[in-house]
């Protein structure tokens, strides 16, 4: 499959495997400090990195903001997990009254950022057995739970749910696992970001993909949209893995995956692609296809009638106003503009810039479309009392659902045109078709905006009804049953777990995983 991505997945260069073998050069290491984690794995753990492993641990202390999406069960989660245990118990990066090193652990769920910790005291108990010593565990101190590790310097790990609950905690390192399934994107803006401002600490987010939504898609950014990227990027697929023994079970999953026709899911969870949401409304590339960048955002048109839609916000969602107009046979967007907790008086104000009047000015209007809600009830009234040509659409019923399928015929067809707009083409791609018993639903994703696409789609509606055959109909097929069909349980890899159940244990895993290493790095 194909998705033109702009950004390629990260270079693994066999450079790394030689700055690996540097690091027990004292000389070189003493001019190359953001390779310490590699040496604290290698001489503290007994744990011979990979090369990407080693790669993103001089990145961890390089750089402020690191984004990863990965394959899964490739190693990048232990790598964070050994950075996390470097960073507390050798006090790395301390801040406050106390000067210690604060880091927090969050992921998809609570079990989940648990689990993590439970990780971090395996790494522990594994590395002081085959030190045959305690010099890890005599370095923790109370409280020692399954929400907090501890360490007699002060430091400490602890994690979070998926909550606004890590927002009362200032954190040096916050690391964020599987953070494309956090179902609420707000948590990123307002509880994640402010627990590192005063610290000036580090985000590290980490995730398989979750199709092409969501906080984590926007700042990865594959299709490089964004001119500047606050975060560094990596990306990993399942060929990179250096586990051969994975690699071979992630061969078995793609060929039961071409058996049962599921290569969606293996190209989003092994080669990590950011495929289309079976649930998105919209197609992806039809989304992008309607981008036209010889179009700009246009302050004044008089050169064709134009219609002016109205979508009313509260104070968690935007009111809208969208211009369109029909240009040489395109139904183009000449202007958009939203704002959340508007002050709707200001519709009719002239010293607002973009008040009523100041834009039949500005275009030439010959229809406003209005939404027929509550939250409008005066401003329509206004409206029709000054003679303004109001059109109000009721959003009840099926009529939603109806200008919805024409739009979306139309874009398909190519007839819909729109200048980058960013806001927009997020709304756009998030916007979901909930399948219900009867009939579909199109909403919004959770914690999401679909102010935007509404008015773009109302703003539309007169010229793509002038076009006509544009009514859609949705046939639901039932999947046919296939014999001995295959059940993927999602996020769960049974043959990974009863790989490990059947481990002789974690110390001789270790000791095979490093001879392999060595073996291979003497090859190369």
């Amino acid at each position: 499959m194909n998705y033109s991505y702009a950004m390629n997945y990260t270079p693994i260069h066999g450079a790394y495997l030689q700055e690996i073998r540097d690091c027990s050069n004292l000389f070189i290491f003493q001019q190359n400090p953001s390779w310490r984690t590699t040496l604290f794995s290698i001489k503290k753990l007994g744990i011979i990195p990979y090369k990407y492993q080693h790669l993103l641990w001089k990145h961890f202390h390089t750089d402020q903001r690191v984004i990863v999406c990965k394959s899964r069960q490739i190693g990048i989660s232990t790598a964070i997990e050994i950075f996390c245990l470097e960073a507390a118990t050798e006090n790395l990066y301390p801040s406050g009254i106390l000067k210690n090193t604060k880091i927090g652990v969050m992921a998809d769920s609570d079990e989940h950022a648990k689990k993590i910790l439970l990780d971090i005291r395996d790494i522990i108990e594994l590395s002081d057995n085959r030190n045959e010593n305690t010099f890890f565990k005599d370095q923790t101190s109370e409280p020692d739970n399954v929400y907090r590790i501890s360490f007699k310097n002060k430091s400490y790990i602890k994690s979070f749910p998926p909550t606004k609950k890590i927002r009362s905690y200032p954190l040096d390192i916050v690391f964020v696992d599987e953070a494309a399934y956090i179902q609420d994107d707000d948590l990123f803006h307002t509880a994640v970001e402010p627990t590192v401002s005063k610290t000036g600490g580090k985000i590290i987010l980490v995730s398989t993909p979750n199709g092409q939504k969501g906080y984590f898609f926007e700042i990865f950014d594959p299709f490089d949209k964004l001119k500047i990227h606050e975060y560094s990027r990596f990306w990993f697929h399942w060929k990179q893995c250096e586990d051969e023994l994975q690699k071979k079970i992630i061969r078995q999953k793609y060929q039961i995956a071409l058996q049962d026709g599921n290569l969606k899911k293996f190209e989003q969870e092994e080669n990590a692609m950011f495929t289309v949401d079976e649930s998105a409304f919209f197609d992806s590339a039809d989304v992008d296809n309607g981008v036209d960048k010889t179009l700009a955002i246009e302050y004044e048109w008089y050169k064709t009638p134009c219609v002016l839609a109205i979508d009313y916000g509260m104070s968690r969602t935007e009111t809208t106003l969208t211009i369109k107009t029909k240009f040489r046979g395109k139904i183009i967007t000449l202007f958009q503009w939203g704002k959340i907790d508007f002050d709707l008086n200001l519709l009719l104000d002239e010293s607002f810039e973009h008040c009523i009047q100041n834009l039949m000015k500005r275009y030439h209007l010959s229809l406003m479309i209005v939404d027929d809600c509550p939250e409008g009830y005066q401003c329509n009234q206004q409206f029709e009392s000054k003679g303004y040509p109001v059109r109000r659409f009721d959003f009840k019923g099926g009529g939603k659902n109806r200008i919805f399928y024409m739009y979306k015929s139309a874009l398909k067809k190519g007839i819909i045109k729109y200048p980058l707009i960013r806001e927009l083409i997020i709304q756009m791609k998030q916007l979901m078709e909930v399948k219900m018993k009867m009939t579909n639903s199109i909403e919004k994703p959770k914690s999401g905006l679909d102010d935007r696409i509404v008015g773009e789609v109302l703003a539309s509606l007169p010229f793509i009804e002038e076009e006509g055959n544009f009514e859609s109909i949705l046939i639901e097929s039932k999947p046919l049953a296939t014999k001995g069909q295959f059940t993927v349980v999602h996020r769960i890899d049974t043959q990974w777990d009863e790989l490990k159940a059947s481990s002789i244990d974690m110390a001789t895993l270790v000791a095979e995983h490093n001879r392999k290493i060595l073996e291979k790095n003497a090859r190369e």
